[in-house]
């Protein structure tokens, strides 16, 4: 857009056509968002360190992973889903509870993860955790999440 000018839409008809269309024209809008200009001007320097960038996440990943394979190896109760890449790990929890009571139990105790069903996995005893954090606060969770299991 020429500098000034605000991009704008007109929606009209009945309030019924209207509203889902807006409803789908904002969701269009969250998915396809532009890239900020302050974003668009760092970007040389941006993709100048990616490469160290990279690396510390690459770190950061497997050392959280190698945390998380310590815990399944001691709570038999407790599995990880194969992965091949990305930063969160999939766990399969124990049927007791579903992924949604695990969660929130976590939450009471200081630790987020979300439920599988946010990703759309059918089953119910399923936790995403993100492997991204700083290994000792991922380890703090996993130990809270070992004590957990411990107690149920």
């Amino acid at each position: 857009p020429r500098a000034g000018y605000t991009p704008s839409i007109w929606a009209g008809g009945p309030a019924a056509g209207r509203a889902e269309s807006l409803a789908g024209l904002e969701w269009i809008a969250d998915l396809f968002l532009t890239v900020a200009s302050p974003v668009q001007q760092a970007l040389p320097a941006l993709l100048g360190e990616r490469s160290e960038f990279r690396t510390r996440a690459l770190e950061r990943i497997a050392t959280n992973r190698a945390r998380l394979a310590e815990a399944v190896s001691r709570r038999p109760e407790l599995g990880a889903c194969d992965a091949e890449g990305g930063w969160v790990a999939v766990l399969r929890m124990p049927e007791r509870r579903t992924g949604e009571q695990w969660a929130l139990d976590l939450l009471d105790r200081g630790v987020a993860a979300h439920p599988g069903h946010f990703y759309d996995i059918e089953k119910e005893a399923f936790l995403v955790v993100s492997l991204i954090v700083e290994p000792a606060l991922f380890a703090t969770g996993m130990n809270r999440l070992e004590a957990l299991l411990a107690a149920s």
